[in-house]
């Protein structure tokens, strides 16, 4: 086998508590982070030297040397000793700058596909050292699916049973950058604990007022583009949602419902005022 290729999901944070700033610039945080049926196609295929990475978003392709993939790749090579390379294409479907960790799965995706590519046989442990040397959030995509997420993105606790769910995702027509709105959260608006378990249970139990009362991000009382967030959350309630959030560090907004005919219906409406809806589910 010298070519394969490696779905790469995007997440939600259904909560998500930033707790402090570490002495190393990094953040302390505490979510609820659930995997989501969009995803982007990562191929790979195998050849003599060299990482090659393109993707069929120009934007992308400037930046292609800081690309997630390509540092994933050359830590593997450097991991493993192998003397080879490899030819990477992402074929993007998860909107960029948006919360979604597009950029971080592809990181995992490129990692869980060259240990199959080159039948290495990395343990999770392994994987999980070299997907937190390319970035906080990749760990998490090893292992996706419901977690508990602490730390800086590298203390994962897999919560059984998953939750199942569908889940509407809308994307404004403007972006977040990850770096900059970590910097320039003050110290005033960290959380001083975390609902993360409370949260869970509400959405075992299917209690919407459970789950609308943990549903947070400490990254929306800070957020540039409020009134935008604010206008697309207040519609996805007025269409029907027990919830709706910006994920992440933004800028993408996602909504659930009490069921997937109510999910489907504000899908159909809300995809006509913005051009980067999604009707997805968690996955």
């Amino acid at each position: 086998m010298n070519e394969l290729v490696e779905k790469s999901y995007a997440k939600i944070n259904l909560c998500l508590h930033v707790l402090g700033r570490l002495p190393n610039g990094y953040h302390r945080i505490s979510t609820l982070m659930q995997r989501v049926a969009l995803h982007d196609e990562v191929t790979l295929r195998a050849v003599s030297s060299g990482v090659f990475v393109e993707t069929n978003w120009v934007e992308l392709n400037r930046e292609i040397e800081n690309n997630t993939a390509k540092k994933a790749a050359e830590l593997f090579f450097e991991h493993t000793a192998i003397k080879a390379g490899v030819e990477i294409f992402l074929q993007k479907n998860i909107p960029h700058k948006a919360g979604l960790g597009g950029s971080s799965s592809n990181g995992a995706a490129v990692i869980e596909g060259l240990d199959k590519l080159f039948e290495t046989h990395l343990s999770y442990k392994d994987k999980c050292a070299l997907a937190i040397r390319v970035g906080a959030d990749v760990p998490f995509f090893i292992r996706g699916q419901t977690a508990k997420v602490e730390g800086i993105g590298e203390k994962i606790t897999p919560i059984y049973p998953a939750l199942q769910r569908e889940v509407l995702i809308i994307k404004p027509p403007f972006g977040v950058s990850t770096k900059e709105a970590y910097e320039n959260l003050r110290p005033e608006l960290f959380s001083k604990n975390s609902k993360v378990e409370e949260l869970y249970q509400g959405y075992l139990q299917n209690d919407p007022v459970t789950i609308q009362h943990y549903t947070v991000n400490t990254f929306e009382k800070n957020m540039a583009q409020k009134a935008e967030i604010a206008k697309i959350k207040e519609a996805c309630i007025e269409n029907g949602a027990i919830a709706s959030l910006m994920t992440g560090s933004g800028s993408a907004i996602f909504a659930v419902f009490a069921s997937e005919k109510m999910c489907y219906n504000a899908y159909q409406k809300m995809r006509l005022q913005y051009e980067q809806t999604f009707f997805t589910e968690f996955c």
